[in-house]
């Protein structure tokens, strides 16, 4: 067998170079949907759901009749899809800069924001809009790495970070699974947590965005605090009726 030229080397070490120095499974992701409700009617879409596509994107509605209105109506429905996607998605916004101009965000005035796939890509202005629709899929792939290690800081395997689903340590049997859900990674415990997390992600992430800490169980003595309001307001209409 004969050994490889210089050359041939010489043309081959760059590659080497941009290779990862060890192969890692990529990090399984929801499909980013930002809501658990129909859009149109506010029902639950954790029994029953229908998913169309409509201009290009993705929505989810609890009934034949809710698509009819999307379809008629897509602007307004696209609109609460969105506004949804940037409440959710802008705190683990990984970027500071303009992906097409790269100029810092906020410089220009305030960001412009695109939802490119489901996504929210920030800009520095309308402008840079255009040809970041051209490149929307190397844009994607920049802001889920750079969200990704972001947050895996100090949290490798998940090493410090909670279930959000049953709230405990999510390495304590060495079992921890992440999970990119938009922007957001994730950490669950089990596989059942998983199955559950995955079937409605959206029920799991409100007030507990990362899973670092537990979610106050205080439920209790918020039902004695608003018992205590309707008595309140139980008083209050008495004393209009005295009135």
């Amino acid at each position: 067998m004969k050994k490889p030229s210089i050359a041939l080397l010489a043309l081959l070490f760059p590659l080497a170079l941009s290779l990862p120095a060890q192969s890692t499974k990529p990090i399984p992701s929801t499909d980013g949907y930002p809501l658990n409700t129909c859009v149109v009617s506010g029902k639950s879409l954790a029994k029953k759901s229908k998913t169309i596509e409509v201009d290009g994107r993705t929505v989810k509605v609890c009934c034949g009749k809710c698509a009819k209105k999307v379809r008629k109506k897509t602007s307004t429905y696209l609109k609460k899809i969105d506004a949804a996607i940037i409440a959710q998605q802008s705190p683990n916004y990984p970027l500071s800069n303009c992906p097409i101009s790269g100029k810092k965000l906020g410089k220009m005035g305030k960001p412009k924001n695109l939802i490119l796939e489901g996504q929210l890509v920030k800009l520095c202005c309308g402008g840079c809009a255009k040809k970041a629709k051209a490149k929307s899929k190397t844009i994607l792939a920049m802001i889920h790495k750079e969200a990704y290690l972001k947050q895996i800081k100090g949290h490798e395997n998940g090493k410090g970070m909670t279930c959000v689903v049953s709230h405990k340590p999510a390495d304590r049997k060495g079992t921890a699974k992440l999970i990119m859900h938009g922007n957001t990674l994730v950490a669950v415990c089990c596989k059942n947590c998983l199955k559950k997390f995955m079937a409605d992600p959206n029920k799991y992430l409100p007030g507990n965005m990362m899973g670092m800490k537990k979610t106050p169980r205080s439920r209790p003595a918020e039902k004695k605090e608003h018992d205590h309001g309707d008595h309140q307001h139980g008083d209050q209409k008495k004393g209009h009726d005295h009135g």
